[in-house]
């Protein structure tokens, strides 16, 4: 599953499950390839409604103590042909078992522009747009 372009339809988002979600990466104008530069990292950020503090912080630097992370499976390309940055957000099973309540949320992604200095290391928003948290099926799970 690939979102797109700086606001996205939504996507479900199961609690007490991992799941992978794949983003392709454009700029502001949701039309031009983002190139991530060597330097730069990708956030991924997961909050109850938009303008209040996420309650999931991800980053491409580093995992959370349960293994949710933003990957970058491609950093992009520029010239005749510019493909964009692809990013794939791991949502861990122990992250999301503690998300609360079910519905709708909001998620941003962007990637920290570390060439940047006006201002510092700038958040540029990748896409944004509803998650929405369901439960997670009945039944065994895992070994029988």
């Amino acid at each position: 599953m690939s979102k797109a372009k700086l606001m996205w339809e939504g996507f479900d988002l199961h609690v007490g499950f991992t799941e992978d979600i794949e983003f392709t990466l454009y700029e502001s104008d949701g039309k031009t390839p983002a190139v991530l530069g060597d330097t730069d990292h990708v956030r991924f950020k997961l909050a109850k409604k938009a303008g209040t503090e996420p309650v999931l912080d991800l980053s491409s630097i580093a995992a959370t103590d349960n293994d949710s992370i933003v990957e970058i499976v491609s950093r992009g390309t520029s010239g005749e042909s510019p493909t964009p940055a692809k990013v794939n957000v791991r949502f861990a099973q122990d992250d999301t078992q503690v998300l609360s309540p079910l519905g709708e949320w909001h998620g941003i992604i962007g990637v920290v522009d570390r060439a940047e200095d006006a201002p510092p290391d700038a958040f540029k928003i990748a896409g944004r747009g509803p998650v929405i948290l369901k439960p997670k099926p009945g039944g065994a799970v895992g070994a029988e």
